[in-house]
């Protein structure tokens, strides 16, 4: 059996197997199995909360038990790993076309719109990402955008003409329309 145990991540960083949530054991390793080709491809993962240092090291040891004997091989490997930061990009008030990337991407379009003025008329959209990746969030997500939907109802029977508010919601996991 070929193995690999995954250790010196912080707590609060997930590791996952094709898509799949590797547990820590008692120690705080991920310990996993390599395929049958004696390879191995993770995804480490740190959460949008996550509230720790973004420069970590990692280690895998590798282990290779040779099944008519019993004689194991190990080796270990280190690196320091630097996880990305958010990326701010901005639109201005004209047609832009902004591209994201896979990075952790925060887009605003129309800056100059951000300025909510009584009896404009708006449009706006909310894109909620829906996807593996927020896990247990996408609960709060959708009550902060329950909570936005309920302060733009009340702001737009306000005042003497009320404006007009557009609303576009979109859901995306892999891909959106």
């Amino acid at each position: 059996a070929q193995t690999a145990l995954v250790q010196d991540l912080p707590d609060g960083v997930d590791v996952y197997v094709d898509g799949v949530a590797i547990k820590q054991d008692s120690n705080g390793d991920y310990p996993v199995t390599l395929g049958t080709d004696g390879k191995l491809s993770l995804d480490i993962r740190v959460p949008f909360d996550y509230e720790g240092s973004l420069e970590f090291p990692l280690s895998v040891t590798a282990t290779s038990v040779e099944g008519s004997n019993n004689d194991a091989a190990s080796t270990t490997e280190s690196v320091e790993l630097t996880a990305r930061d958010y990326v701010l990009e901005s639109g201005s008030h004209g047609n832009d076309q902004i591209t994201g990337s896979d990075d952790h991407d925060i887009i605003v379009g129309d800056v100059q719109g951000l300025e909510i003025i009584a009896g404009q008329d708006y449009n706006i959209a909310f894109v909620l990402d829906t996807s593996g990746s927020m896990g247990n969030w996408v609960g709060t997500a959708k009550q902060e955008v329950l909570d936005v939907f309920d302060e733009l109802l009340s702001a737009v029977n306000q005042g003497e003409k009320p404006g007009t508010v557009n609303i576009h919601l979109s859901e995306f996991a892999s891909s959106a329309s």
